[in-house]
């Protein structure tokens, strides 16, 4: 048997040369972490990963690349970051799953979860953050098929929120987004978008987010086929961003508190299904714009699209717009109870293609309990309807309609209030405009400068026999028109009333023009141009005057003056 003895110097050259057991490196994703780190990754189908750190500054990442994977990670502490990436390249209805539960402030989660495969169904991820937190999930799909994508965001504290949900292959359905925020200065984005533009009806994008506290913000974004969005926001300056692009798309946003601010925006690509928007805000100084559009020029239906806002405080400021080929649209505005200096405004454009169907839009503004409102309306194109309602005092009303076949209502309940109402400006006949005022100080004026067969109708009335109500009507001065018709209704002391009927175009006249007063110091000025026109003035009790003008031939007028 031999020996051998190494000296000292001997064995230090030999443990220089090479270790004498492996060494532990540090995971690349691991290098700077302060607290715990942990990477899991797996390859293989079926695969369950489970985490669970506490303290701060903690690292987790999990690695799936299988179909059925399951990822579960829970951190207790601050400053912790989670990443889970789930890749299922396999065909299947068993696919990846993540829940994340952080609590504490200054977590941040990423989730990132694809599918290649057809018939992919169940994409599902969860995150729950508490104290404040970022979270991001990103969800695609490549396969045909696919479907129920599913991301679900809690979060407490001053938080931020990101869902991503694409695919792009055809018969992609049931997308849901949903985000709960409590708290303040929280932010949230969903964006779900099927580039391919399936026209599968009745599989749908559905995205909603829930906001508790003040200055929170929502954004949406939905692109590819039926949507609905809801956005709900209790608490003060709130903003709500909803975009919704190509079919049968359904927005509602619900906030209470002040200042807040909604946005809905609905294109339809052509589509016939139609567009809903509907917006509630109680407080003050609210905000809400909504644009909505038809795309389907001189087709036979674009789809009726539908807007509604409700309002509820002072202040307040509501826009609707239905544009671009606009048919058989509806839109809304109540601005009720306290609504005081508030402003509505709704414009609907009409189709401008030769032989187009009717148009056939409505419009509605009501506001009433307060004063000090305002309210705007137009609309382009035939057989359009428009009404205001108004009550309160010093509210002022504007209608303006483009051409034949429109009717117009104007209700004001008040004291000092204005209405203009203009038709056929550019064009058109067979329109009507309805003005009804009520109280003291009031003003009307009605415009149909062209076209024939037009109506003008209004009613001051003052229970308190008050004084000094104006109402002026002008017909047929811009174009040739003829066979209109005035009447004027008025009661209580020093009122006011012209009428103007012109047969520009020298088409015979054959207008009508009617003014009824009562009470005292009444005062009537009518204008007739053409043949066979017929006025009449009715003027009860005492002090009134009456001018009446007729040029041409065959007219007839009627005055009665005095006790009826």
């Amino acid at each position: 048997m031999t020996k051998t003895f190494l000296t000292g110097a001997s064995i230090v050259a030999l443990s220089a040369a090479a270790p004498l057991f492996a060494q532990a490196t540090v995971p690349a994703g691991c290098v700077g972490v302060t607290g715990n780190c942990n990477i899991v990754d797996q390859n293989g189908d079926d695969n369950a990963a489970t985490v669970d750190q506490t303290g701060s500054g903690n690292v987790s990442e999990v690695l799936q690349d299988a179909n059925g994977a399951t990822a579960d990670v829970d951190q207790d502490g601050t400053g912790n970051l989670s990443n889970v990436d789930q890749d299922d390249t396999d065909a299947g209805t068993d696919d990846p799953l993540a829940t994340i539960v952080q609590t504490g402030a200054a977590n941040s989660s990423d989730v990132t979860q694809s599918a290649l495969g057809v018939n992919a169904i169940g994409r599902t991820a969860t995150v729950t953050q508490a104290d404040g937190g970022d979270s991001v999930i990103t969800q695609t799909g490549a396969g045909a098929d696919t479907s129920a994508i599913t991301a679900i965001v809690t979060q407490t504290g001053d938080s931020a929120s990101t869902i991503l949900q694409t695919t792009g292959n055809d018969f992609s359905t049931n997308f849901m987004a949903t985000v709960n925020q409590t708290g303040d200065d929280h932010v949230s984005l969903i964006e779900q978008r099927d580039p391919t533009g399936n026209t599968n009806d009745g599989f749908d994008l559905l995205a909603t987010v829930d906001q508790t506290g003040a200055s929170n913000s929502s954004d949406m974004i939905q692109a590819g086929r039926e949507q609905t969005a809801t956005v709900n926001q209790s608490g003060s300056n709130g903003t709500s961003l909803i975009r919704q692009f190509v079919r049968g798309n359904v927005a509602t946003h619900n906030d209470s508190g002040d200042t807040n601010s909604a946005d809905i925006r609905q294109l339809s690509g052509g589509n016939t299904l139609g567009q809903t928007a509907t917006v509630n805000q109680s407080g003050s100084n609210n905000d809400t714009t909504i644009f909505q559009d038809g795309l389907n020029a001189g087709g036979a239906n674009d789809g009726a699209n539908t807007a509604t806002v409700f309002q509820n405080g002072t202040g307040d400021t509501a826009s609707i717009s239905q544009e671009d080929q606009a048919r058989g649209d509806a839109a809304v505005i109540f601005q009720n109870s306290d609504s005081s200096n508030s402003t509505a405004t709704i414009t609907q454009l009409g189709d401008a293609v030769a032989g187009a169907p009717l148009t056939a839009n409505g419009a509605l503004i009501d506001q009433r309990g307060g004063d000090n409102n305002a309210s705007d309306l137009f609309q382009a194109g035939s057989d359009n309807l428009a009404e205001n309602y108004q009550e309160g005092s010093d509210n002022d009303s504007g209608i303006g309609q483009d051409g034949s076949n429109n009717v117009t209502f104007v209700d004001q309940i008040g004291d000092s209030g204005t209405s203009l109402a203009l038709q056929g400006e550019f064009g058109g006949s067979f329109n009507s405009i309805d003005v009804d005022q009520a109280g003291t100080n009031n003003d009307s004026t009605i415009s149909q400068s062209t076209g024939s067969n037009n109506t003008a109708t209004v009613m001051q009335t003052n229970a308190l026999a008050g004084a000094t109500n104006t109402s002026t009507i002008f017909q047929g001065d811009g174009v040739a028109g003829d066979d209109n018709t005035a009447t004027v209704t008025q009661t209580g002391s020093g009122n006011t009333s012209l009428i103007t009927q012109s047969d520009v175009g020298a088409l015979g006249g054959f207008n009508s023009a009617t003014v009824v007063q009562t009470a005292i110091g009444a005062s009537s000025t009518i204008t007739q141009d053409g043949t066979l026109n017929v006025a009449s003035v009715s003027q009860f009790t005492d002090a009134h005057s009456s001018t009446l003008t007729q040029s041409g031939t065959g007219n007839m007028t009627t005055v009665t003056q005095g006790t009826p």
